[in-house]
This record gives structure tokens, sequence and C-alpha cells, in this order.
């Protein structure tokens, strides 16, 4: 009845008609298995575009390290956070710290790294909330997540094997850490404390690509969005750098910046889906308790291989997603190949980038103290 509305129709032509409808297809949709799901359909869609991703709440549920027993720890998860790196319950909140084992000559020294990376998720989970659900649940599960950026280039550098022995005993170094640390704080040991997360701009800080991320090319412009205003926009600019309007949003600028991978001995396209899978695999039964966010790429002549893969892993995975690794045209991506000769010319164009002293706001506004003060026009 509703459809048959004239009104409805002219509001669905009308959404039809929007720019971003064909986009929506792109929304992080992720579908809920059961560990018996058939995944034909569902692998035709994901070869066509990347979506859906996917979870299965019976292995969040029932595990914790794929590798350990079933301990059924998270048996009330409803769910997991958008990336996919934390299972939680009704209310709960994410918790995590971010870690850079690269930066490491030593397992040991990694140790002295974790320790304070755990302290610092540790305390984090005893500040209450304004929600009285959400401090009950944090609370009951003092739920922290210790990251790892940086894993591709560790497993490159490392092995497998060696790969295997930092985590497995960076694992127990944390949970070591919980068991004394929770005892001294007078609160409950932390329900899970690992995971990988994908990470952000802050791996990009300290040189690294965030979680198991691989680089996508050896020569790639790197784009970021900034407010059309801004000081910083100004700056760089100036600078020489390419800056030019966002498609797509607002009072926003896209500035590009040319980059150059110098570490990893291989790039996306120099790896196989099945290779990427055994790594994601071990990160999930010997580090991450919690969850690990991924996307596996594939190529185009490994479309075929989906299905198969994700019939194969079942059982293994918390969640994943996937890739194509074909041109998406989409313009103004994150990250952008580029051949040496477009990264030179780029290099070539910019020089030091000096930064304007006052680039904050400093004014005090609205709230003082306990009050708050509400101006109207």
């Amino acid at each position: 009845l509703l459809k048959a509305n004239p009104a409805w129709a002219a509001l669905e032509a009308e959404i039809e008609e929007q720019p971003m409808r064909k986009y929506r297809w792109a929304s992080n949709n992720t579908v809920m298995c059961p560990t018996d799901q058939s995944y034909e359909a569902l692998a035709k869609q994901t070869v066509s575009n990347g979506e859906p991703g996917y979870a299965w709440p019976e292995v969040m549920k029932n595990y914790g390290r794929i590798s350990d027993p079933i301990n059924k720890s998270d048996a009330k998860s409803i769910g997991m956070n958008p990336c996919g790196e934390i299972t939680l319950w009704d209310g709960e909140l994410c918790c995590l710290s971010e870690s850079f084992p690269t930066k490491h000559k030593t397992l040991e020294e990694y140790k002295h790294t974790l320790k304070y990376a755990y302290l610092y998720a540790k305390v984090v989970s005893c500040i209450p909330t304004h929600n009285a659900t959400t401090n009950a649940v944090i609370a009951r599960n003092h739920r922290i997540g210790v990251s790892m950026a940086g894993i591709w280039e560790m497993y490159e550098t490392l092995g497998m094997r060696e790969c295997v022995r930092w985590w497995r005993e960076g694992f127990a170094y944390i949970r070591e850490l919980d068991d004394d640390y929770s005892g001294w704080m007078s609160v409950g040991r932390s329900i899970k404390v690992t995971t990988v997360k994908p990470g952000g701009s802050v791996p990009l800080l300290c040189g690294i690509e965030g979680g198991m991320k691989m680089p996508i090319s050896r020569f790639y412009m790197r784009t970021i969005r900034i407010e059309e205003n801004s000081p910083l926009a100004r700056s760089i600019a100036l600078a020489g750098y390419r800056v030019e309007p966002d498609l797509t949003t607002p009072r926003t600028v896209v500035a590009y910046f040319p980059c150059r991978e110098l570490k990893a001995k291989r790039v996306s396209r120099d790896v196989s889906i099945w290779e990427q899978c055994e790594l994601f695999t071990a990160l999930q039964a010997h580090w991450s308790d919690n969850q690990v966010s991924a996307t596996i790429t594939f190529k185009p002549e490994e479309a075929g291989e989906i299905e198969r893969v994700l019939n194969i892993y079942t059982g293994r995975w918390k969640s994943v997603s996937f890739l194509p690794l074909w041109d998406h045209q989409y313009p103004q991506a994150p990250y952008i190949p580029c051949s040496e000769a477009e990264y030179e010319a780029a290099i070539a164009s910019v020089k030091p980038l000096v930064l304007e002293e006052d680039v904050h706001d400093s004014e005090d506004k609205f709230c003082s103290g306990d009050k708050c003060e509400i101006v109207i026009p």
C-alpha cells in the first residue's frame, strides 16, 4: 500500500537521483554469518565492489585467541565496533592503545613498550563515563586492546616463525601484567587485552603502515582533507604541494603529499590473497584475543578465490573485509598510486613547509569550571 502511494514513488525517484546513490554499496556493510553460511552469492558481491564485510558472532562469543580453548568469555557480546577489531557487549566502549614493534630491536625491548601500552589502556578503562549502563559493563569487563602497527614490515623483516614468537610471548606478558596490576588497582581482570586495529593518522606520523596493511605502491600520493580556511591549508599550498577543492565536501580542500615506500620488500600487488590470509590467521591465533581488523586485497585473477577463502577460514576468523586491487576510478582517494616520474615532479615543486605561529583558536568559549554560557544571537 505504501509503495502504491504516488508521494512514495516520487520520493523513491528523488532518492535515485541523488549524486551519492551510486556509492551506497560502499557504506561499510557487514554480514553476520553463522559458521555454516553459504558464501556463493555474497562472494560475487564482494568481487564486484568489495562489499560486504563478514563477521562470525559464534566465533566472537566462544573464543579469545583462536589457538586457545573455547572460553565463552564474550558469550554476552552483541557485535563489534565499526572497524571490526573489538568485540562488544551492549553499551560497551572501545579502549585501545597502539604499539610499533618494528621500532624495537629485540623482544625484550618491545615488552617494555607493551607494559606502558597496557597500563595506559587499563587506567583509561577505570575512568567512568556519563552513562550508568556503560559504566557497569566497562567495570564488569575492563576490556582493552593493545594493538600493533607496521605488522607487514615486521613479517617481512622477522619472518612468520619469529613473528609468532613475539606475538605469543607479548600476549603472555600482557596477561601477566594484568594479573598483577588488576590486583593492585582492586579492579577486575580484563576480559580481553589485545587486538589489531587498522590504524589511521597515528602510524603515519611514525612512518609506519597501520595494522597489517601493505603499502599500495612504491610511489603514491597520500591525500589529506583540511578545512579550506585553515592556516595549515594555506601553509601547505605556499610550500608548493598540490591543494584543490574537495569534490564532495563543502568548505574543504584536499592536499596531495608525494610518498615513496622505502622499507617494504613487496607492495600489495606482489602478494597473493592466500599469503595475506595466513598472516591474518596467525594474528588471530597468536596475538589478538579480541579481533583482527584487516582488509584482504585481491587481484582480478584471484576474484574466483573469495568463496573458497571464506569456506576454508570460517571458524578461524572473527571478522574480515576484502578490497579489489584494480582501478577504482575514485577521484581524490586516500592513496593514489603514481609513477616514479610523477613522484619526482611533485617532490621537485615543493619547498620547506613553514607553519603559521597561530594555528589554533586559543579563546575560551562557553564553559568555565562547572558553568557553561550559551550565547544566543
